[in-house]
């Protein structure tokens, strides 16, 4: 079976994508999107992630063997935000800004 999401996000020649995922949630972003997406496995229910007031760019997503996934955003001359996702899908810490 194959399903489509339509995903709000930029995209394009040059785009580059970040993706991970967890047991249940897959997460995907782009360096040309203020915000990343949460994609529930399954049901493909989809929740958009980030919109800092700066509006930085997706920089990266990673995840780790305990199902935590870190969406990180701006970096450089943008002050930088991440949202940090526990196993279960929910938001377990955000932040950013200048030390």
């Amino acid at each position: 079976m194959t399903n489509k999401v339509t995903l709000p996000l930029v995209g394009g020649s040059g785009v580059r994508c970040s993706m991970a995922a967890n047991s249940g949630f897959v997460f995907i972003g782009t360096d040309q999107s203020t915000q990343a997406v949460r994609l529930t496995k399954g049901s493909l229910e989809m929740q958009t992630i980030g919109g800092f007031s700066n509006a930085p760019t997706v920089t990266s997503i990673t995840a780790n063997a305990y199902g935590y996934v870190i969406v990180s955003f701006g970096g450089g001359s943008v002050i930088p935000g991440v949202v940090i996702f526990g196993p279960s899908g929910n938001v377990e810490g955000d932040g950013g800004g200048q030390s």
